[in-house]
């Protein structure tokens, strides 16, 4: 009698394990496709490290040297390098005319911040200015930002930061011990 329950069960986890795994097979591919992907499909063609099922370039990804890391890919990928880590994708710009193109030319295109749930909805912070979306409460919100904390303003506190930086060099000169303890004299 044990033996058709155990034929049972063991049917019953292979067809679970086999619906679980084709069911992430379609998801990848469903996300890997231009229409999930929201037109990112020029993306997928950058030249990069090729991505691994599920998790992409996560072991690609530098924990530690990453400008070497980053050096070596421009070498062998050029200077516009593609990953795809679980979440998101990472464009790697070793081309200062491409960043000035990208970040200054094309800002409005780029400027959208990934939205996050918990900091956006639970916690409350989606109408800070480092978590709101380029609308016109945003660009309003930054004007105010850069008349109060922009570079003419903070440039009135140079010597100030350049005196203090000349203090904590003096005090660590002959110093020894707790680190702390220069920073809290």
């Amino acid at each position: 009698m044990h033996a058709p329950l155990s034929n049972a069960v063991s049917t019953t986890t292979i067809a679970i394990g086999a619906l679980t795994t084709a069911t992430i097979a379609v998801y990848y591919t469903w996300r890997s496709s231009s229409s999930a992907s929201k037109g990112c499909r020029s993306l997928n063609e950058l030249p990069g490290p090729k991505p691994k099922p599920l998790i992409g370039n996560a072991r690609d990804f530098p924990t530690k040297a990453r400008y070497q890391v980053f050096s070596k890919y421009r070498e062998q990928y050029g200077d516009i390098v593609h990953l795809r880590l679980p979440t998101f994708h990472l464009l790697v710009l070793s081309n200062i005319d491409d960043v000035e193109e990208l970040l200054n030319k094309r800002a409005h295109i780029w400027s959208a911040r990934p939205y996050n749930r918990m900091v956006d909805d639970y916690c409350g912070f989606a109408w800070g200015l480092i978590t709101a979306q380029p609308t016109p409460s945003f660009y309003e919100q930054r004007k105010v930002f850069r008349k109060v904390m922009g570079p003419h303003v903070i440039s009135q506190f140079d010597l100030l930061i350049e005196e203090e930086a000349k203090n904590l060099i003096k005090r660590a000169e002959n110093f020894s011990g707790d680190p702390h303890d220069i920073l809290h004299e």
